[in-house]
């Protein structure tokens, strides 16, 4: 994962930047399209999953596109960090809706369970302006005196047209454009990703792996970046874990239903602390009683 995300940064920063800038607005695409992520951090959910484009709604007096988020979701080991060969949880949820104003250049959301809209994207912006507050960016998280600005413009290919593309820098360190908004895309840090410089991530971070429209990839770094996460299998549960004997004297074997997926398998007192944890299990394991309270 890591060296995808490599890529795709790279080919972000340092495609097109010589381009001059397009004069034509791109608004969000309304059906056929999916944005491809993953998520990492210290002692954070970290997942791969898609945001997907799933038909109309109509909210208040403006209609919208329903928006799927679907992936999987991994765990994290002891020292709070994913494992992501391991055992992983698959899911489905409605992320919310999202509304273009091509007139004004900018993108508007109504998150799952909410009926008002907020600010997603704002791209009618100039060199040097600073961001305006919305779902993605809380003007308040640098201080009072340090804000996000436009320290860049110019165009990025997306599919086989050039959208205009906007470099972001906070204003303690114009020099570092850490992540860029790019018309009818979202941001290099995925569809809702927050805009808090924090890549790489301090504690935790998304990234945009692919962009695809009407089953073509339209910006990635990487063409495996673009395949759909899907379900992966769990042990059958009609062959159940096994552990014997029970209770233990001095070691007990624990079996694993066949052609099980690699498990981390944890032990745990009675307040939840880990006291032994094993690794990439397959058919299972001997647990030692040696010292266990």
């Amino acid at each position: 994962m890591k060296k995808l995300i490599f890529i795709f940064w790279f080919s972000l920063v340092g495609i097109n930047s010589a381009f001059p800038q397009t004069t034509v607005y791109h608004p969000f695409p309304e059906s056929g399209a999916y944005w491809r992520e993953s998520s990492q951090g210290y002692q954070c959910r970290c997942s791969d999953y898609q945001y997907v484009l799933q038909g109309d709604t109509v909210i208040g007096a403006y209609s919208y596109t329903k928006v799927e988020h679907s992936g999987v979701m991994y765990a994290n080991n002891p020292g709070g960090w994913c494992i992501t060969g391991g055992y992983s949880t698959f899911f489905v949820n409605y992320a919310g809706a999202i509304r273009n104003d091509s007139d004004a250049r900018k993108v508007f959301f109504v998150p799952s369970g909410e009926i008002a809209e907020q600010l997603l994207y704002d791209f009618n912006l100039k060199l040097h302006d600073t961001l305006s507050a919305s779902y993605l960016y809380n003007p308040s998280w640098y201080g009072q005196d340090n804000f996000i600005c436009i320290e860049s413009i110019d165009s990025v290919l997306v599919g086989a047209i050039y959208h205009k593309r906007f470099g972001l820098a906070v204003t303690y360190n114009l020099q570092n454009e850490y992540a860029y908004l790019i018309e009818g895309v979202g941001s290099s840090f995925g569809l809702f990703g927050s805009l808090f410089s924090l890549w790489p991530p301090f504690e935790f971070g998304s990234m945009l792996e692919c962009f695809s429209v009407n089953g073509q990839p339209a910006l990635t770094g990487d063409p495996t970046s673009c395949l759909l996460v899907t379900s992966i299998a769990k042990p059958n549960p009609t062959e159940p874990c096994s552990i014997f004997p029970n209770p233990i004297s001095e070691k007990a074997s624990i079996r694993l239903p066949v052609n099980t997926m690699p498990l981390d398998l944890l032990v745990t007192d009675m307040s939840g602390r880990i006291v032994l944890w094993l690794k990439d299990n397959r058919n299972g394991s001997v647990i030692s009683r040696e010292g266990l309270s």
